[in-house]
């Protein structure tokens, strides 16, 4: 189960980045601390976000985005064509 976060991901390292404190290459385990109890997360996901969102733009983090999103909706997509592909094969099976 996927747990939902006040901020997404690319929006909570763009709001890092424009910050004046430490830059995001030189971050430590307080830093870390300090911004999940900021943003009301644990220190996890900063760090995993910060490992795929961390050199990347803010317009290649929202392209990112775009792609997973249809990557997911073309993946339920075939997901629903084998499904009436399954269906029809056993409607088909069935001797008349």
């Amino acid at each position: 189960m996927r747990v939902r976060f006040p901020l997404p991901a690319p929006a909570l390292l763009n709001s890092l980045k424009n910050t004046r404190e430490l830059p995001l290459s030189r971050w430590n385990r307080a830093r870390a601390a300090d911004l999940a109890r900021r943003h009301g997360v644990s220190e996890a996901p900063i760090y995993s976000w910060k490992a795929k969102y961390g050199g990347l733009e803010a317009s290649e983090t929202r392209r990112l985005r775009e792609l997973e999103n249809e990557n997911a909706r073309l993946k339920r997509l075939l997901a629903d064509a084998m499904l009436d592909n399954v269906a029809l094969k056993d409607l088909l099976s069935e001797k008349w």
